[in-house]
């Protein structure tokens, strides 16, 4: 017997393909939704964080999701899109490992991975990636400890701190990655405080003016530095600790401390390194599109450092250059869940319209102001320049793909 064709395979069951999925089946078409995890939702699920007066809880946003797909779509979860390829009889197939998915339309919503931090003792129990922190707390409720540090200072990380803070779980401080070829990728110190300057939109609000002018006169940054607080400023529930820089992780069975340096306001070491007792430690070198699958089916790409790396070039409907196959969510840059369930949205209707439905004037106006309400209502970017690379991708995709 041949395998059922699917109008639809969507690739990742985080915000982006559970919203595509749920358009796709809410106008009647057949969806496979496949994910490696155990359950739907992505990072989506671990996210918790405050908006003003109001609480955005990542879980609860999957169950809504989840239930607008309901039933209107087959779930492969647990499972890996290991290839996709033209199939024989058209459309597509997608090696599925035990078996092969045939569709007609493809829709690769693989999300974003974390940057490794590699560093002396990074491999030692009790040392994890921000994320996978995340994970550990809001998906089992199982907190990485009592008296922690974050390496490397990144939307991310404060996300995770600002969490944990409001659980009262843990005392953190964020401190400097350290230098040399494994974290060449973040740029010199310097740099990497230009980039934390230039995120001053998720500043404490005391802090924004004077994140923006220290951004525009780098001669007072350097002067402000020789005057920061050795013990840092307090930051979404941790303290920033913009001139220490991590050297080492040290400890036997787990990791018991962290070798420090102090930071000179020009980035250079001064002094004596130390070391200070954690119980925890937390790696934020950032994330990346995870986008393999895009360039094995020979979708056109670019590199835009403002959207976290290597990202395909779309239409105005989240089409790539490969007819059939569509982005949507982190593959497309790094930025919110919102900005992800809109963009599903759209290469929901992006999909449908290849499939033949006849799509109003008007949901493609609202599903594209969907978009733009999104990206104005996030709390922080996680990329500086965001708004520049959003602008060169639209003008390197109308002239590579079209429309």
């Amino acid at each position: 017997m041949s395998p059922a064709v699917y109008d639809a395979v969507v690739v990742g069951a985080g915000p982006a393909g559970l919203a595509a999925a749920g358009t796709l089946a809410g106008r009647g078409h057949s969806v496979l939704l496949v994910d490696e995890g155990p359950v739907p939702g992505g990072r989506l699920k671990a996210q918790w964080y405050r908006l003003g007066s109001t609480v955005w809880d990542g879980a609860q946003e999957v169950r809504r999701l989840v239930n607008g797909v309901a039933g209107g779509a087959t779930w492969r979860l647990g499972t890996s899109a290991q290839a996709i390829s033209g199939s024989a009889e058209g459309g597509f197939a997608v090696d599925l490992g035990r078996e092969t998915a045939r569709a007609r339309t493809v829709l690769i919503a693989t999300g974003a991975t974390e940057v490794p931090l590699p560093m002396p003792g990074w491999t030692m129990p009790g040392v994890l990636a921000v994320g996978a922190a995340q994970t550990l707390w809001r998906g089992w409720h199982i907190p990485p400890g009592t008296r922690g540090v974050i390496v490397g200072a990144n939307p991310l990380g404060f996300a995770v701190a600002q969490e944990l803070a409001d659980a009262e779980l843990a005392s953190l401080a964020v401190v400097m990655p350290p230098g040399g070829m494994a974290t060449a990728h973040l740029g010199s110190v310097g740099a990497q405080w230009d980039r934390l300057l230039a995120l001053a939109a998720g500043a404490p609000p005391w802090a924004k003016p004077v994140a923006r002018l220290l951004q525009a006169r780098p001669r007072w940054r350097r002067a402000a530095l020789r005057w920061f607080p050795s013990r840092g400023i307090r930051v979404a529930g941790a303290r920033l600790q913009l001139t220490r820089q991590a050297l080492a992780l040290e400890g036997g069975d787990r990791v018991e401390a962290v070798v420090l340096q102090r930071l000179d306001a020009g980035g250079e070491p001064v002094g004596a390194p130390w070391r200070e007792a954690v119980d925890f430690v937390l790696l934020a070198g950032g994330l990346r599109p995870l986008g393999e699958l895009l360039g094995q089916v020979g979708a056109a790409m670019g590199y835009y450092e403002g959207l976290g790396g290597d990202v395909p070039l779309v239409t105005s409907r989240l089409a790539t250059s490969r007819p059939g196959v569509f982005s949507a969510g982190s593959t497309l840059g790094i930025e919110s869940a919102r900005v992800a369930m809109a963009q599903g949205g759209l290469a929901g209707l992006g999909m449908a319209a290849q499939l033949g439905d006849v799509i109003p004037d008007d949901a493609w106006r609202g599903a594209r102001a969907a978009i733009h309400t999104a990206r104005r209502q996030v709390p922080f970017t996680f990329q500086p320049g965001l708004e520049g690379a959003h602008d060169r991708h639209r003008r390197d995709s109308a002239r590579e793909v079209g429309p």
